[in-house]
């Protein structure tokens, strides 16, 4: 399925007219295979010196069907046990990439894409988004949630240029991330071609102990109550619903 961004290029209920800079999204089983086209011969051509930041985890989940791209990048695998976005992994990346990078391929799921998407801002350099997991609905956000000094804060960024999201990487994901995503989503309601309400399922999914999970859900959320009482990760005796 391609996404045509200049569909969403309309006037907001906010008043305000917001700029989409993403040029292509592509959600298909063999999408990485179109990436790499556009990366031979294609509008993605130009760049000739790319970095792949992945994980130990994306990296073992992609390396077959991803062998080809990952042969004409510099590819930068960090740790994913502990992982997360903040000065140490930005660290890690600033003094291992190569100093002529032109294109930054973020091949991961939330944590990858905040450090990829930082960085490409701060070197002034675009970025490639190749989810392996639907674990949020943020892979297009110009923003970035980065930990300084022990603190998140969601911080300036840029969206991704392109996103090749491969149906045959992110279906194989831990079930875990999945129900992420569902969480993160947002739930409209349509009446007469008209949107009569939004129901936003802003629910956080936290891992306690083995076995235990808490999801927190907002008070009168129906939509997202009924997602996850119908998704198969969650067992009534697993989960408790607390309003918000």
């Amino acid at each position: 399925m391609r996404v045509d961004a200049d569909d969403f290029a309309r006037p907001c209920s906010c008043g305000r007219e917001h700029q989409i800079a993403v040029k292509e999204i592509l959600i298909e089983a063999g999408a990485v295979e179109k990436l790499e086209e556009e990366m031979s011969e294609g509008m993605l051509r130009e760049y000739i010196s790319p970095l792949v930041i992945c994980d130990t985890n994306t990296y073992a989940a992609t390396e077959e069907l991803m062998e080809d791209i990952y042969d004409r990048c510099q590819v930068l695998v960090l740790d994913a046990e502990g992982l997360q976005a903040d000065r140490h992994a930005i660290k890690i990346v600033e003094n291992n990439m190569e100093e002529d990078i032109d294109l930054i391929l973020a091949v991961g799921a939330g944590t990858i894409h905040d450090i990829s998407r930082y960085i490409a801002h701060n070197y002034k350099v675009p970025f490639i988004s190749v989810p392996t997991a639907a674990s949020g609905d943020g892979f297009v956000t110009t923003v970035a949630a980065i930990t300084l000094d022990g603190v998140k804060k969601t911080v300036p960024s840029v969206a991704p240029i392109c996103v090749y999201a491969d149906t045959d990487i992110f279906s194989k994901a831990p079930q875990r991330l999945t129900a992420a995503g569902i969480s993160d989503s947002r739930f409209y309601i349509e009446t007469g071609g008209k949107t009569d309400g939004e129901i936003h399922l802003s629910c956080r999914l936290e891992d306690r102990e083995p076995g235990h999970r808490r999801v927190f859900l907002p008070r009168n959320c129906k939509a997202g109550r009924e997602s996850v009482k119908n998704c198969e990760i969650f067992d009534s005796g697993y989960y408790r619903g607390r309003g918000r």
